[in-house]
């Protein structure tokens, strides 16, 4: 788990008057491509390869997804533990997976960034949500409408949802 982070984030909490402490999607990074269009793998095979030697068991995807787990919990944990009234809250990209809810396509935040955004939210690991729906009520595919429904329906801890 990333303490170095934690702890600034603590720290901030602690010496400052804040109302929030809020955090964009980019957990993992989106593909990065090369000039020839090939993707460019994330480099974390020492960290990953340190992981299996110490016996762990988890897919790569899977680890990663813990990994990014792990930091949203430690997050909301020390965000709270230094002043509980002080929201955290989380701006994922705002569609879970292609095929949620039925007829959505678009980049898969649960498979490319190794997000699981929806299990944060039913798991109640922040206090609110802004998923970012950026695309128009008329398109399809992205409709803003069916997505925020998804998103609210979801919400079975009643978080704040922007």
């Amino acid at each position: 788990m990333p303490q170095g982070q934690i702890k600034v984030v603590a720290d901030v909490v602690h010496r400052y008057d804040l109302d929030g402490i809020h955090i964009d999607d980019y957990f993992y990074p989106y593909p990065d491509k090369s000039t020839l269009g090939t993707p460019v793998p994330f480099p974390d095979d020492r960290s990953w390869s340190a992981y299996q030697r110490s016996g762990g068991k988890l897919s790569r995807p899977d680890w990663r997804r813990e990994n990014v787990n792990s930091l949203v919990r430690a997050m909301n944990a020390a965000v709270h533990r230094e002043k509980p009234w002080v929201k955290f809250g989380i701006s994922p990209f705002g569609i879970w997976k292609p095929g949620f809810p039925e007829g959505i396509k678009g980049l898969d935040q649960h498979e490319v960034l190794y997000a699981d955004a929806r299990k944060w939210m039913q798991l109640g690991w922040a206090d609110y949500f802004a998923p970012q729906l950026y695309w128009a009520s008329d398109v399809r595919e992205q409709s803003f409408p069916v997505l925020l429904n998804w998103w609210a329906e979801q919400n079975d801890r009643r978080r704040h949802l922007w």
